[in-house]
């Protein structure tokens, strides 16, 4: 499994009642060679396989607290899927791989049933064809990571 956190994570959510902390307990350093970087798509597709194989086992009562069901997990999951792809071609285009970042874009935009990804994934098609830096994107995303220091 590519991100181990998701098994311990969701077994303990069976266990017992999470808390919100209003407090940085950690700090999360990116760099060009981490995992997230290198596979994000494939561990969004494994973390997806993953919650829907850890769903299916849970109990009915679970279930019911949970207030998802399968198919609304499987969109929502579906959908990070999409923004990967979308995340991934950012990635590539910063390094310069004009083909593999439009083949991204056009990923994303045939992954997402959200307008506002798909809109994105055309302004990304397009400003990476015209050989634009598309950093200029992260306006529509508050949480989006700059991938130059320099920004």
């Amino acid at each position: 499994m590519l991100a181990e956190d998701y098994p311990t994570m969701l077994e303990l959510s069976t266990k017992g009642e999470f808390k919100f902390i209003e407090h940085k307990l950690a700090n999360y350093r990116f760099h060009g060679s981490q995992m997230t970087n290198l596979h994000i798509v494939d561990m969004k597709e494994k973390d997806k396989e993953f919650v829907l194989s850890f769903y299916s086992e849970l109990s009915k009562a679970y279930k019911e607290v949970s207030g998802l069901d399968e198919t609304s997990l499987t969109r929502y999951w579906d959908e990070k899927v999409a923004r990967s792809f979308f995340s991934l071609g950012r990635r590539l285009a910063y390094a310069k791989e004009k083909e593999k970042s439009l083949n991204a874009f056009k990923s994303s935009y045939g992954a997402s049933q959200k307008l506002k990804l798909k809109a994105m994934s055309i302004l990304g098609i397009f400003s990476v064809s015209l050989g634009m830096n598309i950093e200029w994107m992260r306006i529509f995303e508050a949480k989006s990571v700059p991938l130059s220091i320099n920004q």
